[in-house]
């Protein structure tokens, strides 16, 4: 997956130290962005609908989730 950052005013440069940033984040939590992206689909979607009863996000999903921040 391709990292994309849109910043307005930022010289590209700017836009892409913020993604070398962006990567290094992940590769230290050792996700690729397609895991983090994913664990912050799931979350926000049991975040609208509520989380089932008998499923709940595991320990991994909200770790994932917590290096988007």
């Amino acid at each position: 997956m391709d990292l994309l950052l849109e910043l307005r005013g930022a010289s590209a440069k700017e836009k892409k130290r913020g993604v070398d940033a962006a990567k290094a984040v992940l590769e230290r939590a050792g996700l690729t962005a397609e895991e983090a992206c994913g664990a912050a689909f799931e979350l926000e979607g049991w975040d609208i609908d509520g989380f089932p009863e008998d499923r709940t996000p595991s320990d991994a999903v909200f770790e994932a989730n917590s290096v988007l921040g």
